[in-house]
């Protein structure tokens, strides 16, 4: 059956993946070139030793290329410049896990004017003063683990990109508050926010940061951190209020049921929320949560040893849209397994691993959930898995 050229570049070889992509390529001389035409967005990242030459090659054919995942070609190292000249129309580019030298930055800037998103996540060679070349137009930003990085360095990249809409900065443990205050300050349309393991993020730094309201809908604040509590939290959630769609506060030890309190009230439109590692909270947080978040698909409960997991989880699956939960706790039953398949008629994915009190009568609970795709059973004594 004959099919035109148009389908082949149109439909079918941009639903492929890179691997698949390469071994259609191999097909005819003809496949290969509308392959690479047809393709606005390639990843290398499942090839990390293909070498620098091919890549540039099809970097050239892919005239229509916009998005390009390097993550992980170490073989790209010397081959930045030539590289960067094939793919002068791309928005999107991540190095992630790539080595390089210190010109990179001035090079992406230079050759790829209409860049709004990169990845430099753990390249090494970002410094204080490169984030003084950054493309002045990018809106997504990933420094994750540019373990260079101080407060200078942080208040550069606040003036120069003033549009930003999505930071990632976990890791750097480098820089302070005033640092951050000034990210805030300088980037007033950021939605997305990743702090995680910061060292200097305490109750005053929250509440300094979050004194007025905020845009942004998706915040991490992970630890392991005790020095962040109810007061830094409640200054998030009031600031960030109905705003706010996806919440990680994971092993913020110092948090009690009053800071979840908070959030319930102020942020009604949750849909994920990450309460792993908080012993401090109990069932009492959960029904807040099922009160005012009946939006909230996502919950991670694990290791959140002063949960019963009896009227916080019934009140979860009675009043949420549960998808996707994560229990890990000694304190798990056959009853709260019980309360799911009454009521999470949602539920997708289940995480049970460790909870030792659960039984196979307790699965069984859960036979009246046709949705349930993923379970998670591993390290429990008392079943057959």
């Amino acid at each position: 059956m004959w099919l035109p050229k148009t389908i082949f570049i149109c439909h079918i070889f941009p639903q492929l993946d890179t691997r698949s992509l390469f071994r259609s390529g191999r097909v005819s001389k003809e496949w290969r070139q509308m392959i690479w035409v047809s393709q606005r967005s390639i990843s290398f990242a499942a090839f990390p030793l293909l070498s620098a030459q091919t890549i540039e090659q099809i970097c050239r054919e892919a005239i229509h290329l916009t998005s390009l995942d390097l993550s992980g070609c170490l073989a790209v190292k010397d081959s930045y410049e030539a590289i960067l000249d094939a793919v002068p129309n791309i928005t999107s580019l991540n190095l992630a896990k790539t080595k390089g030298n210190g010109r990179i930055i001035s090079m992406i800037t230079m050759k790829c004017p209409h860049l709004q998103e990169l990845s430099l996540d753990h390249f090494e060679f970002v410094t204080d003063g490169a984030l003084g070349e950054l493309p002045t137009g990018l809106k997504v930003l990933d420094l994750q683990n540019c373990y260079r990085l101080r407060n200078v360095g942080i208040i550069t990249l606040g003036q120069r990109c003033k549009q930003l809409e999505s930071l990632n900065l976990r890791g750097l443990y480098r820089f302070t508050t005033p640092a951050f205050l000034s990210i805030l300050e300088a980037c007033p349309h950021l939605k997305h926010l990743n702090i995680q393991a910061l060292k200097f993020l305490d109750d005053g730094a929250l509440t300094t940061a979050f004194a007025r309201p905020s845009r942004i809908s998706d915040l991490n604040i992970g630890g392991p951190n005790e020095q962040v509590g109810d007061v830094g939290i409640t200054s998030v959630a009031s600031a960030c209020a109905s705003e706010l769609i996806n919440l990680n506060i994971k092993m913020l030890r110092l948090i009690t049921d009053i800071g979840i309190t908070a959030i319930a009230d102020h942020c009604p439109n949750l849909k994920s929320l990450n309460l792993q590692g908080l012993p401090n909270i109990t069932d009492a947080a959960l029904t807040s949560i099922a009160s005012q978040c009946n939006h909230l698909t996502e919950l991670d409960l694990r290791d959140c040893h002063g949960i019963e997991h009896r009227d916080g989880i019934r009140a979860i699956a009675q009043s949420t849209q549960i998808r996707i939960l994560r229990m890990r706790s000694p304190n798990v039953t056959d009853e709260t397994l019980m309360h799911l398949g009454e009521s999470a008629t949602q539920l997708q994915l289940l995480d049970l691993q460790d909870c030792p009190q659960i039984t196979e009568m307790g699965i069984r609970h859960l036979e009246g959930l046709p949705s349930v795709t993923h379970l998670n059973l591993l390290g429990n004594e008392n079943l057959n898995v």
